[in-house]
């Protein structure tokens, strides 16, 4: 019994080894591949909520620059600097610039006010 065992344990092991090779490769391309999308899934849904909160802090920037009755370049500095109190996480994972945020903020102010803001 033992010399059956001894003269198949060399078979079984090359047999295994080359099954198990390929079936661990797949396995292996598939999780990079499922991996890869759940990344790029969390990364998209990332940025939609960090575009989110920005905006929400501009629309509450806003509401404050109108309720301290803040004008002109004033009402702009109020925004961007209540943004960036708020949500700085947000405006650094954004990439967003001071001008971008101060472009924003005119236009957020605008559509409040109504017209073209400076």
């Amino acid at each position: 019994m033992q010399t059956i065992i001894d003269q198949l344990s060399p078979i079984l092991v090359n047999a295994l080894a080359t099954l198990i090779g390929p079936a661990l490769t797949w396995a292996a391309a598939r999780f990079a591949g499922a991996q890869e999308a759940i990344k790029a899934k969390t990364g998209l849904d990332a940025e939609a909520i960090m575009r989110e909160a920005l905006h929400r802090a501009m629309d509450s920037g806003v509401g404050l620059a109108t309720a301290r009755s803040a004008t002109g370049p004033d009402a702009v500095s109020t925004v961007v600097n209540h943004v960036l109190a708020s949500v700085p996480g947000a405006v650094a994972g954004l990439g967003a610039s001071d001008g971008v945020l101060a472009n924003l903020a005119r236009a957020k102010l605008a559509q409040v006010l109504g017209g073209v803001f400076k």
